[in-house]
């Protein structure tokens, strides 16, 4: 009876601890509410630019964001098509974005 319990208790503390960490991967990727529902134009910007330059593969230098009325325009080069699918797919995903026009483009290209 006691190595039954102990395989239990061992089970259980196995189960709530992938639990737990499952818990904490969907907290890290479901996009989460902002707490200022309808930002004015400037902290909404303010917002995108927290998260798309917290990737070190875009820069101030490169990449320019406006925002008006909600919708974010993103200016400026990138190396890739791929980093620019990225991007725009970021803002995308910032709380609170109504749209996004992107006007980013590939180095030797208008």
């Amino acid at each position: 009876g006691s190595l039954l319990n102990k395989t239990s208790r061992s089970a259980q503390h196995t189960a709530e601890h992938a639990g737990g960490q499952l818990q904490g991967v969907l907290r890290e990727t479901v996009p989460h509410r902002s707490d200022n529902p309808n930002p004015d134009d400037n902290t909404l910007r303010d917002r995108v630019e927290s998260e798309v330059f917290r990737d070190p593969r875009y820069s101030r230098e490169h990449v320019n964001v406006v925002v008006a009325e909600g919708v974010v325009d993103i200016h400026g080069q990138l190396p890739s098509q791929t980093e620019i699918d990225d991007l725009v797919l970021r803002v995308k995903n910032v709380p609170d974005v109504k749209g996004v026009q992107s006007y980013l483009h590939l180095p030797g290209t208008p």
